[in-house]
């Protein structure tokens, strides 16, 4: 493969740590090491992004100018443009696409495509936005479906099924090796099981469902702490001292990214009872350290948890039977190994170096076609 030109354009980008900034952050890295050449756009925001070793080029733009101009000045310094979202950052590029002399590939994160009504969660529950990302999947070369529920979402408003592929993000086996306990941190006794929660507290997080299942495990199984880390977990307070809960559970803001491989090696179970995701970054690094999971029958959990091989999935808000997975996975030994084993094995598809791979080969095809006129 000749080397490419790659511009990676994302709504937001390191320091800020999320699935999107991550994600961008990988694929240059991996692009570049590949001898190819990336740039990341990316709103120009305050921070150290000294510990992320970044050797490839990240042009800053300000959200006062606008977007296609900054588009405009690049377009001749790629051979294709990769755009983290569908709206805005797709729409924009899909309106520009016959000046950018370049393929245009657009990845769905989750908020784009994904709705949740009865939460109100969701970028296409507006009709105008609705109607833009309708407009986009029609104009643009290709999206990646993060995961395979939402190929079915991009086909349903108009994409094109050839082109849609399927393309996870990924999650990186390195940060797993050689860390250090967390256990003593928050003073969890050595024989009690450790069950953890990673995500800001938000409605569509499911958390208050969660409390409400651990009155129930509690009473059948009470040697184990929950630590449920995120910002804003300390609006869960008031809940757990109501359920009577709070010997058992533990409420941390934000851990640095680089302390929480402590707080998954160290986990017996994983668990997310989330209303809807993406793809899960936290779920995909529990499964490449090899920690079971449970996780709610919807979009995003049951695109990644392989039911009766890495964990367990169970309907969502249904406390009785999240709380019937999490007691059988603490009871069982033996059942926790093999779902361990079952993870590491399903998380080599969600390797950076593989996910990288794959977009290159994508890219190349692309480019080819872009280049004949297809």
């Amino acid at each position: 493969m000749n080397p490419l030109r790659i511009c990676l354009f994302g709504g937001t980008f390191l320091p800020k740590i999320g699935g999107s900034e991550l994600s961008l952050h990988h694929l240059a890295k991996g692009f570049q090491e590949r001898g190819h050449s990336p740039i990341v756009l990316a709103p120009a925001v305050k921070g150290d992004l000294s510990r992320w070793h970044i050797d490839y080029p990240v042009h800053r733009y300000s959200r006062a100018r606008p977007i296609f101009l900054v588009l405009e000045k690049l377009r001749s310094h790629f051979d294709i443009l990769y755009v983290d979202g569908l709206y805005p950052g797709g729409y924009y590029a899909a309106k520009l696409r016959k000046f950018l002399h370049a393929p245009i590939v657009v990845s769905c994160p989750g908020g784009d495509i994904q709705t949740i009504p009865e939460i109100g969660h969701g970028k296409r529950l507006d009709p105008i936005i609705d109607q833009k990302v309708r407009w986009t999947v029609r104009h643009v070369d290709a999206m990646f479906a993060i995961v395979p529920s939402f190929r079915k979402k991009l086909e349903s408003i108009g994409a094109p099924p050839e082109q849609v592929f399927d393309v996870p993000h990924g999650s990186d086996p390195d940060r797993f090796r050689d860390t250090q306990s967390i256990r003593s941190l928050f003073q969890v006794p050595e024989d009690h099981k450790i069950l953890v929660l990673i995500g800001r507290n938000h409605e569509k997080k499911g958390y208050p469902d969660f409390l409400r299942a651990m009155t129930e495990i509690i009473q059948r199984y009470p040697k184990f702490r929950a630590i449920i880390v995120g910002k804003g977990t300390e609006r869960l307070q008031p809940l757990a001292d109501e359920l009577g809960i709070t010997e058992h559970v533990i409420l941390s803001p934000p851990f640095t990214w680089d302390d929480y491989p402590r707080l998954l090696v160290e986990s017996d179970i994983y668990i997310t009872p989330s209303m809807g995701e993406g793809f899960s970054l936290a779920l995909a690094d529990a499964m490449t350290a090899g920690i079971p999971q449970v996780a709610c029958d919807v979009e995003g959990c049951r695109d990644v948890v392989k039911h009766n091989e890495t964990g367990f999935i169970v309907p969502k808000r249904d406390a009785a039977a999240m709380a019937d997975a999490v007691v059988s996975l603490m009871e069982n030994d033996e059942l926790r190994r093999q779902f361990s084993d079952g993870s590491r094995k399903a998380a080599r598809e969600f390797d950076w170096n593989v996910i990288v791979d794959r977009h290159l080969d994508i890219y190349e095809r692309l480019i080819s076609d872009y280049r004949k006129g297809k």
